[in-house]
C-alpha cells in the first residue's frame, strides 16, 4: 500500500488495530520517503491455516480501503500481481479497469503478452 507521507503516522497506528481486531498482528515498514508502505502480517504459532487465511483477508480488505480513505492507492512499487488481483476492481473501480484494458489493447490487440494475467478478457 502507498499513503501520502502525511498520513504514514495515522495508517501505521490504524493498521495495528485492524489487524489486531481480526486475531492477528501486523508490522509496518517500508519507504516512508515516498508513502510506501509493506505491511507484513504476523502469523502467531498457534494460529490455523484456516484462522489466518480468513484473519489475513479481512485485515487487508479493511487494509485496502483505510488506503484509499487516506488518499493513497493500492500499491506504490512492483505492481500489482495475483496477490491482489481480488482487491483491484473494488479499489479502483470500472472505470479505470476499462482504461487499463484499453491501454492493453492499444499495445497488444492480439493479447499474447503475458496472457491472462490481472487484465482479463473475454475468449
Amino acid at each position: 500500500m502507498v499513503v501520502p507521507r502525511s498520513e504514514i503516522a495515522r495508517y501505521v497506528k490504524a493498521a495495528k488495530k485492524i489487524a489486531l481486531a481480526h486475531g492477528i498482528r501486523v508490522q509496518p515498514c517500508g519507504h516512508a520517503g515516498d508513502g510506501n508502505i509493506h505491511t507484513e502480517m504476523l502469523r502467531d504459532p498457534g494460529m490455523s491455516d484456516e484462522d489466518w487465511k480468513s484473519a489475513t483477508h479481512k485485515s487487508l480488505t479493511e487494509l485496502y480501503a483505510l488506503s484509499k480513505q487516506l488518499g493513497g492507492q493500492l500499491s506504490g512499487e512492483h505492481g500489482i500481481g495475483n496477490g491482489r488481483l481480488e482487491f483491484l476492481e473494488p479499489f479502483l473501480g470500472g472505470r479505470m479497469i476499462a482504461l487499463y484494458r484499453s491501454i492493453k489493447l492499444a499495445f497488444d490487440e492480439r493479447l499474447v503478452l503475458n496472457p491472462g494475467k490481472i487484465i482479463e478478457f473475454p475468449s
